[in-house]
């Protein structure tokens, strides 16, 4: 019994040991790796970037019984169908995909160019649940 109770106190005094020891590596180890950035290196953007081109966008919002949060109008000049509105803590806001100004091209694959904002209305309104796609050109000051 004090045999078995000495090789126990000695793997404790080991054990405590090992790890005085190991403790010092161990933070070494965690500091090297938590200074190492994890983020994905992007090459530079281009000398000749215009920063007012427009870009395009593809936006998938899963929509629930809420409404979207958006308002959206026809331009008078071009006849291009255009983000009026966005309510704050809508789910258009909370994506902080959409903004005012962004062109809709398509909406759930179905272009726009030819509609009337009502239609496109209506093309929301009809979907109670489930993924909405947005084909939007944008600023690119917006992304």
């Amino acid at each position: 019994s004090e045999e078995l109770q000495g090789e126990s106190a000695t793997k404790q005094l080991l054990l405590l040991l090992l790890l005085l020891l190991l403790q010092p590596i161990l933070l070494s180890v965690h500091d090297v790796v938590a200074q190492k950035s994890y983020e994905p290196e992007l090459p530079p953007m281009p000398e000749d970037f215009n920063d007012d081109e427009d870009s395009v966008k593809i936006i998938r919002l899963v929509k629930n019984k809420e409404p979207l949060g958006a308002t959206i109008k026809q331009d008078d000049f071009t006849g291009a169908i255009l983000v009026a509105r966005i309510m704050k803590g809508g789910a258009a806001d909370r994506s902080g995909l959409i903004h005012v100004g962004d062109e809709l091209k398509e909406v759930n694959g179905i272009p726009v160019d030819d509609k009337k904002p009502e239609e496109i209305i209506r093309i929301l309104v009809r979907l109670v649940f489930g993924p909405l796609h947005f084909l939007c050109q944008t600023k690119t000051s917006h992304l």
